[in-house]
């Protein structure tokens, strides 16, 4: 049997995921949620250690609240696998060796999902240092060490920590090809991590390099040297060349200084470049053409979170009613801006709201800014506004953009659980004309249930609205656009 451990801080995403996930397990499980919403425990360690002893099970495993287990097998192959593996100390899904460049992991994140990165296994592999997201620790193993409150005393690097002491006690860490979805697009590098990370390689200092899934570490060069970004990937590519030769540093280059990294870490300078692409790209070009070109041009960096079809068949739309006000809630990465700006007419008015930092996709850098209103074209006027827009001071401001206009083009891409997306509709489609259209985003059932619930939203607006549906496949994972027509 597998004791879960996992000290939680929002209830509710507790339950949407980890909770959620286990009710369809067919193995049996022992859970000891830690309720951490008062601040309770000082640390993930203080945390985990307090739950883990007691734990009652064979294995011990140690998950964010955010984490969903796709298979109701999960739990029981995992135990099977365990079990097989020699000399365990600790197992995790995702982990670095050092050995291929780039770390290892099955883990699908963000959204839409996607592959958290790493290298792709299908069979456990031995590495030197595991990420937090879910670690399981034979019980025996851990009564005879726990997670080290010392010098992990905030909320980061424990697992490394743990990966890296039970080779003291002649034991292995393995990466397992296990499946599994976590709610948060990426890893934080705080102040707070740097911190743990000085005092984690003062206790390792001989472990020469240490791999980690957010990067190639040595306890010889000073952290703040270590913090700056392109001294990271420097580093890494020398350590990647030296230790696995010029083939395994070409192919992992060519993955980890793709467009995407790269735009990550230097898009500002880019930003002249881009401007100039978007305004003069695709003159006389169609729909499909400038897709195309926002989807791949400019490295991805207005890249839709869309499928092409569906999204041509709602630019489609747009250009036969000719919408003089159109507003989008969730503006993500400016592609669906950037496309509705060419398919409207040359004197619209766009509003785009977007949450800073928001989950599903939102939240660019003020930078963007000046970028996303020169999508405008001839007479256009595109109005930006960073907030939530589930607060009634968002809405104000949109109406203050509005100046007594109504909205003849209403587009809802930002919150997509269930009561977000019907909270952005009884918030913002009173302010589309009658007539209208309001169009929903990623209307075709999800994966991932309750973190992206609008389906049902969908099929509960529809009954009482004319509309149209542009889905490619139905059978697809997530996306579809679904259209009403405002009476």
């Amino acid at each position: 049997m597998i004791s879960i451990v996992c000290a939680y801080n929002d209830k509710k995403l507790l339950g949407d995921y980890l909770l959620r996930s286990l009710k369809s397990q067919k193995a049996d499980y022992e859970l000891i949620a830690l309720d951490n919403t008062r601040g309770r425990f000082k640390s993930a360690a203080n945390a985990l250690n307090h739950g883990g002893r007691k734990a009652k099970g064979k294995y011990i495993m140690f998950v964010h609240q955010d984490v969903d287990l796709p298979s109701g097998q999960w739990l029981m192959g995992v135990e099977r696998a365990l079990d097989r593996l020699p000399r365990l100390g600790i197992a995790g899904v995702a982990g670095n060796s050092g050995k291929k460049g780039r770390g290892v992991t099955n883990i699908r994140h963000g959204f839409p999902p996607q592959l958290a990165g790493g290298i792709q296994i299908r069979r456990p592999e031995k590495v030197q240092t595991l990420d937090e997201y879910l670690v399981i620790i034979p019980r025996k193993v851990f009564e005879r060490m726990e997670f080290d409150e010392q010098v992990c005393d905030g909320w980061h690097l424990y697992a490394v920590d743990y990966a890296l002491s039970v080779k003291k006690l002649g034991l292995d860490a393995y990466a397992l090809p296990a499946q599994i979805y976590h709610i948060s697009a990426g890893a934080s590098m705080s102040g707070e991590y740097y911190a743990t990370l000085e005092k984690l390689l003062k206790k390792h200092r001989g472990a020469g390099w240490i791999y980690t899934t957010c990067g190639f570490w040595n306890a010889l060069i000073p952290v703040g040297l270590q913090r700056i970004r392109i001294f990271q990937l420097a580093t890494a590519g020398l350590v990647i060349l030296f230790n696995n030769g010029p083939g395994i540093f070409l192919k992992t280059a060519h993955s980890f200084l793709t467009p995407k990294v790269v735009l990550s870490e230097f898009t500002f300078f880019l930003l002249p470049y881009a401007y100039m692409k978007t305004k003069t790209a695709g003159k006389g070009a169609d729909l499909g053409e400038l897709f195309d070109f926002a989807f791949y041009g400019v490295g991805g960096l207005i890249k839709p979170s869309q499928i092409k079809e569906e999204f041509l068949g709602l630019l489609g739309l747009v250009r036969k009613r000719k919408p003089k006000v159109l507003m989008e809630i969730g503006t993500n990465m400016g592609g669906s801006l950037y496309m509705l700006a060419k398919a409207a007419p040359e004197d619209a008015t766009i509003i785009s709201i977007d949450l800073p930092g928001g989950k599903y996709g939102g939240g660019y850098p003020l930078w963007k800014m000046p970028l996303y209103r020169s999508f405008a074209r001839a007479k256009q006027g595109i109005h930006l506004i960073r907030g939530d827009s589930h607060k009634a001071g968002t809405l104000e401001k949109a109406k203050g953009m509005l100046a007594g206009r109504k909205v003849d083009f209403l587009f809802i891409d930002a919150d997509h659980s269930y009561a977000g997306v019907k909270r952005d509709f009884e918030m913002y489609g009173p302010l589309v004309a009658n007539g209208g259209v309001i169009a929903f985003h990623d209307i075709v059932v999800h994966p991932m249930g309750a973190y992206c619930d609008v389906n049902r939203f969908w099929a509960r607006i529809k009954r009482s609205h004319r509309h149209v549906e542009m889905v490619k496949d139905w059978g697809q994972r997530g996306f579809g656009i679904g259209v009403i027509f405002k009476p």
